[in-house]
This record gives structure tokens, sequence and C-alpha cells, in this order.
């Protein structure tokens, strides 16, 4: 679904290029916070564990 609706953004550069640059910019960086806390938060388990 995050594939699909950053398409869907991606779609609409000719229209707004500004704005659709800064909402892939947000999308990415959300994107990127996301897999960082999943990264964290299972290492903490892990080594928790241990």
């Amino acid at each position: 679904m995050m594939g699909i609706a950053g398409g869907l953004v991606w779609n609409q550069l000719e229209n707004n290029k500004e704005l659709v640059k800064k909402g892939l910019l947000f999308f990415t960086v959300q994107l990127l916070l996301n897999a960082l806390w999943s990264y964290l938060f299972l290492g903490c388990i892990i080594f928790c564990l241990l």
C-alpha cells in the first residue's frame, strides 16, 4: 500500500512539482523512521533476552 500511495503522489509531479517534492520528502522520512524504529525495537528485545 505504501508503494501505491507513493506512486499516486509521483504521478501528480507534472501538476504541482513543488508540493509533490515536499510530500515525497515527508513520505521518505516517515518510511526511514518506521524502519529505524523496527530495527531499534527488535534490537532491544534481542539484546535484553541475552
